[in-house]
């Protein structure tokens, strides 16, 4: 979720808002209950960049089951979803909220090893879990256009043909333009305990 939809060092909110001018906002929120959990990404685009946003993103998944994160950008995510979890301590009311959630996914006694958990998440963890949970098709689609606006006749064989058609054709040129760009020399440091 932290990866994909939450900061500006997200990947809707980087490489689709700023680099691609694809989206007007993006977001990512994991309903996390055991047996029934799901990733909801959000995107508002302009009516013209609807199919274009919807496969830029459906790229994006397919990088990540394809490629490891780049450590900088796991760095950024986890130091994010820390400070989340510390600031949802400072309130009655969010505190509540924290502990109703980990007591429904892992008890009470599994409060204090949250941030250690993900602490312990490597980029090869993220590529083995994009793998088995973001693919094509385990994905619904869903669209909300403005009131007034002309309607889309599609159907969910139309889509999924098109998609797959151009998901692959996709995928390698983002990741053909990624093996080309210069990246900055940044090593995150380990971080120890919680």
């Amino acid at each position: 979720r932290a990866l994909i939809g939450m900061g500006e060092g997200s990947i809707l909110a980087r490489r689709l808002k700023a680099e691609k001018k694809m989206i007007l906002r993006g977001s990512a929120n994991l309903l996390a209950i055991p047996e029934l959990s799901y990733l909801i990404l959000e995107m508002e685009v302009e009516p013209g960049n609807i199919d274009q946003s919807e496969l830029s993103v459906l790229t994006e998944l397919e990088v990540l089951r394809r490629e490891e994160p780049d450590a900088a950008d796991l760095e950024r995510a986890q130091a994010l979803l820390e400070r989340k979890r510390w600031g949802d301590m400072q309130t009655l009311e969010s505190r509540a909220e924290t502990f109703a959630r980990i007591e429904a996914l892992r008890g009470w006694r599994g409060m204090n090893d949250y941030v250690g958990a993900f602490r312990k998440v490597k980029p090869a963890d993220v590529t083995r879990v994009a793998k088995k949970y973001l693919s094509l098709e385990s994905c619904p689609v869903l669209e909300y256009l403005p009131e007034g606006g002309e309607p889309r006749n599609l159907s969910t064989e139309v889509i999924q043909k098109t998609l797959r058609g151009l998901l692959e054709p996709s995928t390698q040129e983002v990741l053909a333009a990624r093996e080309k760009a210069t990246r900055l020399a940044f090593q995150a440091g380990e971080r120890a305990g919680d």
